[in-house]
């Protein structure tokens, strides 16, 4: 059974130029004690740069073996500066 996930954000955990930090994930169901979990996590994207950012997502099982890396992208956007409408009359 899987027994843990974490992510790690635009630096691949195989990279030993850069201290790359893990972030642990959850089990969508509450606990890890399936051989398959879908997992999730929230990305505090504060501080990130806009633009494009690799995920690296991975999962160790209870033996404490890691297995194969996913990989996505997060996209974050500008913020939009929005005026507010004012209505005056009927």
């Amino acid at each position: 059974p899987i027994s843990a996930a974490e992510y790690y954000l635009d630096d691949p955990p195989w990279d030993t130029t850069v201290a790359s930090s893990p972030f642990p994930m959850g089990a969508v169901d509450g606990g890890f004690d399936e051989p398959v979990e879908a997992v999730e996590a929230a990305i505090d994207a504060v501080g990130l740069a806009t633009g494009r950012h690799l995920v690296f997502v991975r999962g160790q099982d209870s033996e404490g073996n890691w297995g194969p890396i996913s990989a996505g992208f997060l996209y974050v956007l500008p913020v939009s500066t929005y005026l507010p409408v004012c209505q005056t009359g009927p």
